[in-house]
């Protein structure tokens, strides 16, 4: 097959696995059955213009960021030391010129960061999510872990979870500008203050955030 469809294939399977869906649950979306999902996420089988179409109202993204491969949304985590302040800062950035024609991405982008990170403490402590909510239960587990002294930014952060529902399942309540820079900042608070409460709890650990 050609490399346009191993390529469309692995961002596919990269999109269903950020969030937590089975091969099986985006067949059925699809219409499909799971062999045919296995088969595209592989490269080994063509990818219809319906099919596409599908793909991008389940992920809740544009057809043209779906295909095209180049001009995809980048998250990254660095680290960026400023002039000003000689200190080590944890950033998620998300190209400018992408984040205004992005906006639903970057935001989802910004959750998953902040639900990965969750999960990281939790799971840490012992806990796990088996019921229906996990995305709920990992919210709520994370204040239990972090304590009264981090409430609020868990209330921004089951706030994301819900804005997030609405947007997916709703196209005519989009993330603005703004929502989708506050989202970022807030997962950047997130992501330091669970980076330090794991160093702090597995000390043997070195952390380091390449550009």
């Amino acid at each position: 097959m050609p490399t346009l469809y191993k390529n469309l294939g692995f961002k596919v399977k990269k999109l269903r696995e950020e969030i937590d869906i089975s091969q099986s649950s985006l067949a059925e979306a699809l219409g499909v059955d799971r062999v045919t999902i296995s088969k595209i996420e592989n490269g080994e089988r063509k990818i219809y213009a319906e099919e596409i179409k599908k793909l991008s109202e389940y992920f809740n993204i544009s057809s043209d960021v779906l295909l095209d491969l180049k001009e995809d949304i980048e998250v990254i985590i660095e680290k960026n030391i400023t002039r000003q302040e000689p200190k080590k800062e944890i950033r998620i950035s998300v190209p400018q010129k992408n984040l205004q024609k992005f906006k639903e991405v970057t935001y989802n982008y910004a959750y998953l960061a902040m639900l990965r990170c969750g999960r990281s403490i939790v799971f840490m402590k012992g806990y796990r999510s088996v019921d229906g909510q996990q995305h709920k239960t990992i919210i709520e587990l994370s204040g239990d872990v972090l304590g009264e002294k981090f409430k609020n930014i868990i209330k921004k952060f089951d706030h994301m979870r819900r804005k997030r529902n609405q947007f997916t399942y709703d196209p005519f309540l989009p993330v603005s500008k703004i929502e989708a820079e506050n989202a970022l900042k807030t997962a950047e608070e997130f992501v330091k203050i669970v980076l330090k409460l794991v160093q702090k709890e597995n000390p043997q650990l070195r952390f380091n955030f390449n550009k």
